[in-house]
């Protein structure tokens, strides 16, 4: 089973294709959600944050374990809320 921003970045991805905007090669989990706001694919401006939360996920320093669950649920119910 894949970590949770791994699970979480493909159901980002799912709503993207769907919207006919896949993710390109070079495009961070920040990035990406940010166009898909952008171009207007999502109009839930709060995916921008979950974008910058899974950069943070994949590049930054951990978190505590309390910080995670709380950022994971919370980014899960926006990806929830969009598809």
């Amino acid at each position: 089973r894949a970590p949770w921003p791994v699970r979480l970045l493909r159901s980002v991805e799912r709503v993207g294709s769907a919207g006919h905007r896949p993710r390109r090669p070079d495009e961070t989990p920040q990035s990406y959600c940010r166009a898909l706001v952008a171009e207007g694919v999502v109009d839930d401006p709060r995916l921008v944050t979950v974008g910058e939360h899974l950069n943070a996920a994949r590049y930054g320093p951990e978190w505590s374990a309390a910080d995670d669950a709380a950022r994971r649920q919370w980014c899960e119910a926006v990806v929830e809320s969009v598809r």
